[in-house]
């Protein structure tokens, strides 16, 4: 389709309800206008924008009634889709240490604190914890772990211990300020 083409489409799409409601609105005003002489001289009137729009939209009629065409139809090439954990490192980005609530801080503050006593900078192993569910804060816990697990800090393996993931490192590497004050932690830990 040409651009021409394409140009008087849209204007008919444009003319054609502007002159059926300015049409209404004359009939409202004056009824005894309204004949069957004048509703067929409109309609013969708009036949040269009726037309081209039925001819875009309507395929054709048969015995099994009208096929449409699908106006939609064509190839776009759809942009690239990001990755998970692009997604991930694109939220945590936008986001600073304080604007995570406080149970999750609270996470964040343990894993970076006994990640650095136990690892040093070695972050090819990951220190690990989690809280047993019948804990008193334990729900505290579980609220910041699905907070932090979304955004793409931390992982959990099958016993339920949590550890940073590599956007996690990163994401404390760059707030680490924040991080080392001084703060909430859990401090306590038996045996896994």
């Amino acid at each position: 389709m040409n651009t021409m083409i394409r140009n008087y489409l849209m204007f008919c799409h444009l003319v054609l309800p502007a002159a059926f409601v300015t049409a209404a609105y004359l009939f409202r005003l004056h009824p005894t206008l309204l004949t069957s002489q004048v509703v067929v001289l409109l309609s013969v009137g708009a036949l040269p924008f009726i037309l081209p729009l039925l001819s875009y939209y309507v395929k054709g009629i048969g015995k099994d009634g009208v096929m449409m065409n699908n106006v939609f139809d064509g190839s776009v090439s759809a942009p690239p889709e990001p990755t998970v954990d692009e997604i991930r490192e694109e939220k945590a980005k936008g986001k600073s240490f304080n604007d995570f609530s406080k149970p999750a801080r609270k996470v964040l503050r343990t894993l970076w604190k006994f990640q650095h006593e136990q690892f040093k900078d070695d972050f090819r192993q990951r220190w690990a914890f989690g809280i047993h569910p019948l804990a008193l804060d334990y729900p505290q816990f579980h609220s910041a772990i699905i907070e932090l697990r979304f955004e793409g800090l931390i992982l959990n393996d099958l016993r339920g211990m949590v550890f940073l993931s590599n956007s996690g490192v990163d994401f404390c590497k760059t707030n680490k300020d924040a991080i080392e004050t001084a703060g909430d932690i859990w401090d306590r830990f038996g045996p896994a």
